[in-house]
C-alpha cells in the first residue's frame, strides 16, 4: 500500500457523504493511520 493511500485519501475528501465538516483532512488521516 504505498499509491492507495494517496488515491483514497483524495477521494474520502472528494466525498462529503462522511457527514464530517469539522476535520475532513483530520479525520482521513486518522482513519487511514488506524
Amino acid at each position: 500500500m504505498t499509491t492507495t493511500p494517496s488515491l483514497a485519501h483524495f477521494v474520502w475528501l472528494c466525498t462529503p457523504s462522511r457527514g464530517q465538516h469539522q476535520r475532513p483532512g483530520g479525520a482521513g488521516s486518522a482513519v487511514f493511520l488506524a
